[in-house]
């Protein structure tokens, strides 16, 4: 069964009715908000309901599974990213998301806010820029493995963009704050997403074959569509690279906004 009415409003109080998501974060609403501001929030499944949806877990008993602490207040998009994408979100990320989106709330609260280094609007988006420049071609890479693949929906990625995903990777370890990487920014949203690109990086990077011996790196593209309209991925790596370059995207008109 879904959420029950007080699970749900509990869910959104807690969070004050913002996505839990750090790179989102938006205002999605609060369950019987006496304001009469709309609703527009998800009371999301860290673990899902039923079998067959994502990160179902057979060892959560029917009280488990509807209770407040397998739930997670998100917006609509964030919600169906977190589904049609979920070996990219396990249920650790989605509960830390959740103990984070908390935290800030009860330091809106207290007053005990964090403090942030001042930064310049137009250096930072200039930072950002060359963040996406040096990875793009990349990711046109990545985004171009659907139009290279078989009858069969199978895409190899060559040794070269093997190597290109690893390097990628190195960048979480270049972290701006120690090592002062001209590609990080300092501005809490741009860094958020940036770290999120970065992280996606490194979840492909663990499905891919490592590529030490003469095994192809295979990915199977194929995707197939459920009852209810959801889309599903037979390969978990088809998955994340689909996430890379929506996420990628998203970072680009995110900055482009600004």
């Amino acid at each position: 069964m879904p959420f029950s009415q007080s699970v749900r409003r509990q869910l959104s109080h807690e969070v004050g009715g913002f996505c839990s998501r750090p790179t989102c974060n938006n205002y999605a609403g609060i369950v019987d908000d006496s304001c009469g501001h709309p609703n527009q929030g998800d009371a999301a499944h860290i673990k899902a309901e039923k079998p067959g949806q994502a990160r179902y877990d057979e060892n959560q008993n029917e009280n488990e599974r509807n209770s407040a602490s397998n739930g997670i207040w998100l917006c609509p998009m964030c919600h169906r990213q977190i589904d049609r994408y979920e070996h990219s979100f396990t249920p650790e990320l989605l509960y830390s998301w959740k103990e984070e989106a908390i935290k800030r709330i009860k330091q809106k609260g207290t007053g005990n806010q964090p403090i942030y280094i001042g930064f310049d609007w137009r250096t930072e988006v200039k930072t950002a820029i060359r963040f996406c420049e040096n990875m793009k071609t990349t990711i046109n890479k990545l985004s171009l493995l659907n139009f290279n693949k078989d009858f069969q929906n199978i895409a190899i990625v060559s040794d070269e963009l093997r190597l290109e995903i690893v390097n990628q990777c190195r960048k979480s370890i270049a972290n701006q704050w120690n090592n002062r990487s001209s590609d990080w920014c300092y501005e809490e949203g741009l860094q958020l997403r940036q770290q999120e690109i970065i992280r996606i990086f490194n979840v492909l990077d663990s499905q891919l074959p490592k590529g030490y011996d003469s095994t192809p790196c295979i990915v199977d593209l194929t995707t197939w569509q459920d009852n209810e309209g959801n889309i599903h991925f037979n390969d978990p790596a088809a998955s994340t690279i689909a996430l890379l370059v929506e996420t990628y995207n998203d970072f680009i008109n995110y900055t482009n906004s600004i």
